[in-house]
């Protein structure tokens, strides 16, 4: 399966030092991880230079927001999937290898969501109230 990421970070340099090697980790590879840099002010691009020259940066030179950011990376995507992904997101290594499960089983589904948990409390589903 081929599958592009995308991530639209802004000013979120620490969130991609966990991020990023996570993705790296993953036991089914994506074709590519595209990065859109909202125009941040942090370090964030040359810290994905440095240590991740494998992701495509996108830059636009401006804060596009998160929808116009993932739209600029769907259209320059390579992959026959996309994968949407929060720089503050680290996924597990099956993260990938579980969509592609999902959609060899269900070939007509157009949309999967993953399960998102608390990094404090694993067992924990992520805005769970209780």
């Amino acid at each position: 399966m081929d599958l592009s990421i995308i991530i639209v970070n802004w000013n979120a340099r620490a969130h991609l030092a966990r991020c990023l090697p996570a993705l790296a980790r993953q036991a089914h590879a994506p074709l590519e991880v595209l990065l859109v840099d909202n125009a941040s002010s942090d370090d964030s691009v040359d810290y994905v230079r440095r240590h991740h020259p494998e992701v495509r940066l996108l830059l636009p030179g401006r804060n596009l927001g998160f929808a116009a950011g993932n739209n600029l990376a769907v259209r320059q995507a390579r992959g026959e999937r996309v994968a949407l992904l929060n720089p503050d997101a680290f996924p597990d290594p099956d993260w990938l290898a579980g969509y592609a499960e999902a959609i060899r089983e269900h070939p007509g589904c157009a949309c999967f969501a993953g399960r998102l948990l608390d990094a404090a409390d694993p067992a924990r589903e992520a805005g769970a109230i209780g």
